[in-house]
């Protein structure tokens, strides 16, 4: 299973730019355009932390229906901004993981 995650970072330059366009009522996806598999980051997290989870699904509560990818479509906002995402979920995730252990 993938899913889309950002950083407040790059959301926020894309508001910004946003702001600053000269576009107006536009509904647009603010998006990479990019997922990752959530076995990903949990392996990341284990690497970053040198312990290892054991992560077991309950297909109980997988819904037969569930999306197997999400993410957004960048293609509008990037007609409309000069502004990519520039941080990688790696990055991401290792300052959350600093932040929370120099707490």
């Amino acid at each position: 299973m993938s899913r889309e995650f950002n950083y407040i970072n790059d959301v926020a330059h894309s508001y910004l730019d946003l702001l600053n366009s000269e576009s107006e009522s536009i509904l647009v996806n603010i998006c990479s355009g990019k997922s990752t598999k959530i076995n990903d980051i949990i392996n990341y997290l284990n690497s970053l932390a040198k312990y290892k989870i054991d992560v077991k699904t309950d297909y109980n509560l997988v819904r037969n229906n569930e999306i197997v990818d999400l993410k957004g479509s960048n293609i509008l906002l990037n007609s409309l901004i000069s502004y990519r995402f520039q941080y990688s979920i790696e990055n991401t995730l290792f300052e959350m993981y600093s932040h929370l252990k120099n707490r």
